[in-house]
């Protein structure tokens, strides 16, 4: 006794050789499904759901928990200027969004820098907000230090770290 592929493939099922409720098997009667067969209901029936046929595909695009849009393992902005350029990149070279939008890819969005040091000297000259790369500035009294001010495991400078350290044991002995 068989039965037929409930996906609509026409192919015949197997009878279940034991009861497994939490498949729908009853020991003695057909299967609903051939393997691999059981699909959700709006996906093309007999298809599998992975790759194209899978209801989350995107294209191959992910975003990355920066925003920013990785094709292929590659990021888009810098495919993109690779594409413009008729040449791949320097590992040396950054690409910059000039909207601040990671996943605008847009060739007229993208500016070139033919090194990171270029790209923070970008970022100071414009808006002022990035430190130069040997200096850091401290969130706690906002100044801005040379990194051999600070801690390497702390984003505080040195002395805000002290007068930290200081607060927290008062407490704890209070």
């Amino acid at each position: 006794m068989t039965g037929l592929c409930a996906c609509g493939c026409g192919e015949a099922t197997r009878v279940a050789t034991h009861t497994d409720r939490s498949k729908g098997w009853i020991k003695g009667e057909p299967l609903k499904f051939v393997r691999y067969h059981r699909v959700k209901p709006h996906i093309n029936p007999g298809l599998r759901s992975s790759g194209r046929n899978h209801p989350s595909w995107r294209g191959g695009r992910s975003l990355t928990a920066r925003g920013y849009v990785v094709v292929g393992g590659a990021y888009e902005h810098r495919l993109v200027m690779e594409e413009a350029l008729g040449r791949p990149l320097l590992d040396s070279e950054v690409v910059h969004h000039i909207n601040r939008v990671p996943d605008d890819n847009r060739l007229d969005n993208l500016m070139l820098f033919s090194s990171n040091t270029k790209h923070l000297e970008h970022h100071s000259a414009i808006q002022g907000e990035i430190p130069a790369p040997d200096e850091k500035r401290c969130p706690r009294c906002g100044d801005e230090k040379l990194r051999a001010a600070f801690y390497r495991t702390s984003s505080y400078c040195r002395g805000c770290m002290a007068d930290y350290s200081k607060a927290r044991n008062a407490l704890a002995t209070a």
